[in-house]
């Protein structure tokens, strides 16, 4: 018989309050950690917004209540182009950030799908205040 201990692991990210570290080369400001990590949440929050508005449009246009929208990788990519094109400050985000919260949502709504994990629908996400 196998035992199996699962552990968890915090990691909290300080980094220094130079602009630069001990090699010269530039770093992250907590600035630029905490504005990656809000857009990231704006971006999930946003797509899933866009995807809850069409099934709501579909469903208002008489395809039913049980309609299902496949959200992948190309859908989720032309509603980014749009986000980027009505808000400029995502281009200020790393591009690794953008493309995390669309996985994220990705694997949400596979998560929900999928009838052996039974998962609730895709949540906004929201600020924790510590």
């Amino acid at each position: 018989m196998v035992n199996l201990v699962k552990k968890n692991i915090e990691v909290r990210i300080f980094p220094a309050k130079m602009d630069r570290n001990d090699n010269g080369e530039k770093i992250a400001s907590i600035n630029k950690i905490e504005s990656n990590i809000g857009i990231r949440r704006f971006i999930y929050n946003e797509e899933l917004e866009f995807i809850n508005n069409f099934k709501k449009m579909l469903i208002q246009y008489g395809y039913g209540d049980d309609i299902k929208i496949k959200v992948n990788d190309s859908s989720c990519s032309v509603i980014l182009d749009m986000l980027r094109c009505e808000y400029s400050f995502l281009e200020k985000a790393e591009s690794s950030s953008r493309q995390q919260a669309q996985k994220d949502l990705i694997t949400a709504f596979k998560r929900y799908d999928d009838p052996y994990l039974k998962s609730a629908y895709p949540a906004y996400k929201t600020k924790k205040k510590p």
